[in-house]
């Protein structure tokens, strides 16, 4: 059964909060040594969960969920299905990671001081095009260059295994999300299995 509402769909965006420029920033409490966490944009499913998000950050700069309590803290905006959950995050002045996880899947923590991850590092572009998530993957593991062009020049494409050339979260439906620049925020654009997303530039 197709999904993605005829292949409309929303573009969130990440609001500046606390001076960010576009970043929810918090400022270490106390004697507290920890980078700060820049919680930069955050989605679950197809809702933009960044604000809540943000204030699950503790005074140590710590976020850490259990994925059996997604939908506890961020509802169900996709009843029946297992759904996707990623946050695009910065510690301090390091570069920006994505991390992507699912429902039913354990503890999930943004810890300080971890070393930088090459795989969530990956996720992030230079461009206007900031980071693909196909399911818990990356969606330009494969052709990536050819992916950022139709993005970048069509400004839509079918949230298919087919398009993206893997299957994300086998053998679930899932969610493909587009984080992107506009202006000093971040916003993501997405649709459900088998939709069409569709970009602002479109």
């Amino acid at each position: 059964m197709p999904f993605g509402g005829g292949g409309a769909n929303n573009a969130y965006s990440a609001q500046s909060q606390g001076g960010g420029g576009g970043i929810g920033s918090f400022m270490p409490f106390g004697g507290s040594n920890a980078p700060r966490l820049n919680i930069i944009c955050a989605a679950f499913a197809d809702q933009d969960v960044t604000q809540q998000v943000r204030r699950m950050v503790t005074p140590d700069q710590k976020f850490e969920i259990n994925t059996d309590d997604l939908e506890k803290n961020f509802g169900n905006p996709w009843p029946d299905k297992r759904k996707q959950f990623s946050i695009l995050y910065s510690y301090g002045q390091r570069p920006w990671e994505l991390a992507a996880s699912s429902e039913r899947r354990g503890p999930f923590s943004l810890v300080p001081h971890e070393p930088l991850d090459t795989n969530r590092m990956a996720f992030v572009k230079q461009g206007r095009v900031v980071a693909v998530v196909w399911g818990v993957e990356n969606g330009l593991k494969q052709g990536e260059l050819e992916k950022l062009k139709q993005i970048e020049t069509t400004g839509e494409f079918q949230a298919t295994n087919d398009w993206f050339g893997f299957d994300g979260m086998w053998p679930d439906t899932k969610t493909a999300i587009v984080y992107y620049r506009a202006g000093n925020d971040i916003r993501f654009a997405h649709a459900r299995e088998n939709g069409t997303v569709r970009m602002p530039w479109n």
